[in-house]
């Protein structure tokens, strides 16, 4: 979809739904969930998928309200050691891609058994880490994340690197860019940016299929390809922004979690198909217009 679509359609939930969606709740979801999309954002656009985010951003939510509420560590100390859980969770699916050869989907859903198998075993804090931040912080932060995350796209060779390792891995090797290193960094950064998610509003964090849809659908609602040839980072935020505040206003009205979550699949599948057949109809006339004029 286009970004301007996806800007109507927020424009249309807020004048109908605005008593709703216009809490500090809703805002603290939605800036995690543009957090999350942000992360995945780059390992999209440099050719992978990372299935691992929303069991990270359950993880480091669980983490970090234990290390306060049984171990006793201030609320930055805990922070900081679940943003590391996640960067290193993030580093182990890059490292399980790029070194072990695996595919991504296999290597992050690995992950992502793994660490939800973990936040699980926790016991449950006593206290709710999303008392520690005011809604002015969450958003701040979710702000400088979006700042740093469009600077870096749009106006550094780190972006070209990015974007030109998804969309042709063989030229990028050619012209001396380490797409084995571009990948490990993106999933660094995408574990990371989930696990910061996960603590800035943990009361949002439902489970694993939930962050990881909305994350996931974000993207493809952005316009990108899995295969990482397509697709904006505002695309994907605004994506976020749509599908946070579609869940809340339909779970507002009654409508069952599990329910939603389907919804949410086959918007998933229905954009994304869409996508498909735009990017194969794009490339078909491209390869007219090189064969009718040589």
């Amino acid at each position: 979809m286009r970004p301007a679509l996806l800007a109507a359609a927020i424009c249309v939930l807020l004048l109908v739904f605005g008593h709703v969606l216009t809490s500090s709740v809703v805002f603290a979801a939605v800036a995690a969930a543009t957090t999350a999309a942000v992360g995945l954002t780059f390992v999209v656009f440099a050719g992978g998928i990372d299935l691992s985010i929303g069991a990270v951003a359950l993880l480091s939510a669980a983490l970090s309200g234990d290390l306060v509420s049984r171990a006793g560590f201030s609320g930055p100390i805990a922070v900081f050691m679940a943003l590391a859980i996640g960067v290193l969770c993030g580093l182990l699916n890059g490292l399980l891609v790029t070194r072990a050869g695996l595919p991504p989907f296999v290597a992050t859903f690995g992950v992502l058994c793994v660490a939800g198998a973990v936040a699980a075993g926790l016991p449950k804090p006593v206290t709710n880490q999303g008392q520690w931040f005011a809604p002015w912080v969450v958003w701040t932060v979710a702000a400088v994340v979006i700042v740093i995350a469009h600077v870096l796209f749009a106006h550094t060779v780190l972006g070209f690197r990015v974007y030109f390792a998804g969309t042709n891995e063989t030229a990028a090797e050619h012209w001396g860019i380490s797409v084995a290193g571009v990948r490990l960094m993106t999933y660094a950064a995408s574990g990371g940016l989930a696990a910061l998610a996960g603590v800035m509003a943990p009361g949002s964090v439902k489970g694993p299929i939930d962050v990881e849809l909305i994350a996931l659908g974000a993207v493809v609602l952005g316009g990108a390809t899995l295969s990482g040839k397509r697709g904006t980072l505002i695309g994907s935020l605004l994506g976020a922004v749509f599908l946070e505040l579609t869940g809340t206003a339909l779970r507002s009205v009654g409508m069952d979690c599990y329910w939603w979550q389907g919804v949410l699949g086959v918007v998933v599948v229905g954009v994304a198909t869409v996508n498909a057949r735009l990017d194969r109809r794009r490339r078909t006339m491209q390869w007219h217009d090189r064969t009718n004029n040589p």
